[in-house]
């Protein structure tokens, strides 16, 4: 068995999420704003732990 079938109770749910870089280029919604831009310029480099 898979760690995730073992993790879930019977008729759970897995909900994977996965956040492309550019949601990071929006400042807000209501109205949508985009306040970065999208590539060129110096590489972004990103240290995170986890996940």
């Amino acid at each position: 068995m898979c760690g995730a079938t073992m993790a879930l109770e019977p008729g759970g749910s897995l909900v994977l999420v996965d956040l492309h870089p550019t949601f990071r280029t929006v400042a807000t919604l209501d109205p949508p704003v985009v306040d970065s831009h999208y590539g060129g310029g110096a590489p972004q480099r990103e240290t995170e732990t986890g996940t």
